[in-house]
Parts: structure tokens; sequence; C-alpha cells
């Protein structure tokens, strides 16, 4: 008998509930109070990044220029001030659940160790920090229910902004310099970087949510039948 009762009442929930995208801001919202204070509590506020590696050449008028960048022991901080930043819904098409959010972080700050020559100009290898004003997180998490609970599994997550980078790597003159070149270097790194902080985020994310029950955090699987 329960076992009768628990498929047709899945049956409705499918046939009910997932007829249409459901909004549930509020319950992302609940959700990332809860990431943020786990984050901060197990000392998870920063991720390791890949290395950067360019070659890069300018041109103007008669002015030749070309250098190459280096960065290594790239960090990407600030995790715990993630943020909902556009809606949220939960969502099924036949017997597929799924989550889909847009996110972003607040202060969101990366840290280099950076080796930059630019040829008959100038060479240096600094400690440099790159803040974020403006910066966009998507993604979907797919579900699968099992008795009360729900499994999840990340299926995308993309860091699709990065505008508003400020480059620093000290006070004075020289270092001024410095930031310009790296400022204008950038521009040519900013899809490599995109890309390394996408593929750091998905493997710091899928290893940690097999730990949620998303049954329970989504209310809408068990209540609206």
């Amino acid at each position: 008998m329960y076992l009768l009762t628990h498929t047709l009442l899945w049956s409705v929930l499918i046939s009910i509930a997932f007829s249409d995208r459901i909004l549930i801001n509020d319950i992302v919202d609940r959700l990332l109070e809860g990431v943020s204070s786990t984050i901060l509590q197990q000392g998870l506020d920063s991720i390791n990044t890949e290395d950067l590696e360019h070659q890069w050449k300018y041109r103007w008028h008669f002015v030749k220029l070309k250098g190459s960048l280096k960065c290594t022991n790239g960090k990407v901080k600030k995790l715990s001030t993630i943020r909902r930043t556009g809606d949220s819904y939960f969502s099924a098409e036949g017997n597929k659940m799924a989550v889909s959010f847009s996110l972003g972080l607040q202060k969101l700050t990366i840290k280099y160790k950076c080796k930059a020559t630019a040829k008959h100009l100038i060479k240096f290898h600094d400690s440099i920090k790159i803040t974020v004003e403006h910066n966009s997180i998507r993604g979907e998490v797919s579900l699968t229910k099992d008795g009360d609970s729900c499994a999840a599994s990340l299926e995308r997550l993309e860091t699709d902004r990065l505008d508003g980078v400020k480059i620093h790597t000290g006070g004075g003159p020289v270092n001024k310099i410095k930031d310009i070149i790296l400022q204008a270097v950038y521009k040519h790194c900013k899809g490599s970087l995109l890309k390394n902080i996408s593929s750091q985020m998905r493997k710091s994310a899928s290893s940690r949510l097999g730990s949620q029950n998303w049954c329970k955090d989504i209310p809408h699987l068990n209540s609206t039948v």
C-alpha cells in the first residue's frame, strides 16, 4: 500500500507541480545564507585557481612592444559573499527535476604571484591583487528523489562575467606603471581567467552537493500535492 501511495503521489507531483517553472527566489536566498555560513565556519572562503600564461604583442604606429605574463599560486577569495543576482526556478521535464540559478559574489578578489615582462621597457615579479566589481555565475542542479531525500548533481556552473576589474601591485609610481601594463594584458587573459574560475568552482560545488537534502529545503517537492 505504501509503495502504491508513494508512486501515485509522485506521479501527481510530476504532472501538476512541474507543468511550468516555479519561482523559488526566497528558498534559494535561505539556502545561500546557510552556504555562506558553512563556508566561513569550515574555512572555505577561498579556492585555488589554475595558472595563467600569456604572450602578447602591441603595436602603435611605429612603436612595437611584446612581452609575456605568467601567474601562479592563484586564489579566488570571498566565496562567502555569494548572493542571488537573478531569478531562480524549480522545474521538471519528464522525470528530471532541476533548479536553475543566477548568482554572484559581492566581494570577489583574486590573488596571484605574477612574472611579467615588456621587452625593452619593464620586467617584474610581484604579488598582485585583482578586485572585481561585477561578476555573474550561472548554473543548474538536477535532482533525483530517493524516498524522503533528494540527491543532487551539478549540471552546469559557469562564471560568465568579470567586469569592473582593477589590478593592484602596490603603491608608488613604479607600481602604477605595472598596474597599467597588467590591466592592458588582462583584457587578453580574461577568457582564460573565466574558464579557470568556473572549473575550480565546479569542482568545489560538486564535492559539497551530496550533503544537501534538497527535498527538505525545497518544499515544492513535498507540499504541492
